[in-house]
Order: structure tokens, then sequence, then C-alpha cells
């Protein structure tokens, strides 16, 4: 059996890999999504919740669900990948692979970012709705 492990469980990992798994036969390959965060959100519908017109559930599912269709969910951190062996490395532990997609997605560095009550961003979930606070408190 082949392994296909994907890394991230956002807009890119989880579309790849549930429309891999709808072209391809269960028992020929196995689907592996590696993510930290536990959930499959739509990054690009982060935007939404910030002005209040989508809530958090409505954007995302459990990671556990990506096993009701044949994939194989698995919160861990990715340490590294070793592309000559095939292995990702995790903090549960290594996991090999046939074939790798990386989408992590970005990562806001927020030590960058100044630091005021009147910034905001909606690049993860924590500060859409950090956005949408402030953004809603200005009706008042």
């Amino acid at each position: 059996m082949k392994k296909v492990v994907i890394v991230g469980a956002g807009a890119g990992g989880g579309l790849v890999a549930t429309k891999l798994r709808n072209k391809i036969d269960r028992e020929n390959v196995e689907i592996t999504v590696i993510d930290s965060y536990g959930r499959t959100e739509f990054q690009p519908s982060f935007p939404m919740v910030s002005m209040g017109l989508k809530k958090p559930a409505e954007i995302g599912v459990n990671f556990e669900n990506l096993s009701k269709v044949g994939i194989k969910p698995m919160k861990a951190k990715v340490l590294s990948v070793n592309g000559d062996e095939r292995v990702v490395k995790t903090d549960k532990g290594d996991v090999t692979y046939d074939d790798l997609v990386l989408s992590p997605g970005a990562k806001i560095e927020n030590d960058k970012i100044p630091q005021s009550p009147n910034i905001g961003h909606f690049w993860d979930m924590e500060h859409a709705l950090d956005l949408r606070k402030k953004l809603m408190s200005l009706k008042e």
C-alpha cells in the first residue's frame, strides 16, 4: 500500500486530502494528514469571521472527522522532514511516506507586529475573533 502524507489540514492540505481520497481507492493508498491544531478550518473565511458574518463552527470541522472519509488524522507538531529517507519527524513519532504534500500554512510572527490596541489581523482564528471584538465595538 502506498502512503501519502499531507502536512497541514487548512485550506490547502484539507482540500488536497479530501479530493485525493475521492479519486483514489482506499485499499491502495493510505492518506495521513498531520496538523498540530486539531481542527480543519477554511482560512480564506477568517475575514468573514472577523466581520461577524460567519461563526468559527461554520468554517471548520473537528480534525478527527477526517477519519470518517478514510483519512488518518494525526494531531502532532512537525519537527523536520527528511526527503532522502522519506520520513516526517513529529513530536508524536516518525511517519514514513511514499509521497509528501507540504501545506503547513503561513505563520504570522506576532512579535514582529507593533503591539497596539488598534492593530489587528485575521490570519488565524484567535486574531480573527479579537479583530471581530474590536470592529464590533465601533458600533457602540
